[in-house]
């Protein structure tokens, strides 16, 4: 799956409107994410997903996510969907 997404990778913001596409899956996220204790704060799933080798496009999506508390894998599921563009 393809996402666009209206904002830069977290390595490269400097403009407003510089669009870009992820190429990553649930699956991805899920394998960049395994170990983690939920609940979970953005910053947490920042740390975990590096720490399992998260490719740059996971830790992008997850640099988009607003900054909340996740209870559960499905609450980040439920924003990976949000963003897709068909």
């Amino acid at each position: 799956m393809t996402m666009i997404l209206d904002k830069a990778p977290f390595k490269e913001r400097t403009s407003p409107g510089f669009s870009r596409s992820l190429d990553m899956s649930v699956a991805e996220l899920e394998q960049s994410l395994s170990g983690i204790a939920f609940p979970a704060t953005k910053k947490d799933l920042i740390v975990k997903a590096m720490s399992n080798g998260a490719a740059e496009d996971v830790l992008t999506f997850i640099h988009l996510l607003p900054d909340l508390k996740y209870c559960q894998f499905h609450d980040i599921t439920f924003l990976v969907w949000s963003y897709v563009v068909c």
